[in-house]
């Protein structure tokens, strides 16, 4: 992700701006979630099993109030979307300009990304 985020910035500062669109909407499109492990060892399979049974449990026991680091936006804590992404499923929305400098990149390209947010996608 981050490589299509710094991909879509360079474009855009080198003019290409329809395949800086291009590729930032590629990047903007929601991910599934991992699918579940699943051991194919029967020992392992049955302690997974249990685990799960659990983790289940657990899960009526626990305070299901989540929220958004960045932003406190209030999340279900089953389907927060991806960290930081205040519940999204779209990777683009975690790349902003100050989360590629505290990613450590240029600052030519830290500038290039916050160029394109604010004058390029839509």
């Amino acid at each position: 992700w981050e490589a299509r985020a710094a991909r879509a910035a360079a474009l855009w500062a080198s003019n290409a701006k329809p395949q800086a669109e291009a590729e930032w909407s590629g990047l903007c499109r929601p991910v599934k979630a991992n699918p579940p492990s699943v051991p194919t060892n029967g020992v392992r399979a049955a302690v997974n099993r249990a685990a799960q049974m659990q983790f289940d449990g657990y899960g009526l026991l626990m305070d299901k109030r989540c929220e958004d680091f960045a932003t406190g936006t209030p999340l279900p804590c089953d389907d927060a979307g991806i960290p930081g992404s205040g519940g999204s499923s779209a990777p683009c929305t975690i790349f902003t300009a100050e989360e590629a400098a505290n990613r450590l990149w240029p600052p030519a390209a830290v500038d290039a990304l916050r160029s394109f947010l604010s004058d390029g996608p839509e």
